[in-house]
């Protein structure tokens, strides 16, 4: 019974991390379009308008998204890292056992 709990706990953070990477992927769009947006207006001289200001703050958070999404991924690469060599570890003690 515990294996097929840790499965599914296993699973769900499979899940999570594919939305989180689905969810970083569009912000990142948005910062893109965002900054195309900006540039249009810089150009056009707009650069202290309300509208400008908007979109900038609006980029900001779109781009905080995607950093929170590169530092999530950084530490389940780590995560997977340990668990992989404590998996090692284990397989390593129970060849010596048997």
């Amino acid at each position: 019974m515990p294996d097929n709990i840790n499965k599914k706990a296993l699973l769900s953070i499979d899940l999570d991390v594919k939305s989180l990477n689905q969810q970083a992927a569009e912000a990142k769009t948005k910062v893109r379009d965002l900054a195309d947006q900006l540039k249009i207006l810089k150009i056009t001289g707009k650069e202290n308008t309300a509208e400008f200001i908007s979109l900038q703050g609006q980029m900001k958070a779109y781009q905080q998204t995607v950093n929170q999404a590169v530092q999530v991924n950084k530490q389940l690469q780590v995560s997977e890292s340990a668990a992989a060599g404590g998996n090692e570890q284990l397989k390593a003690s129970l060849a010596l056992v048997t």
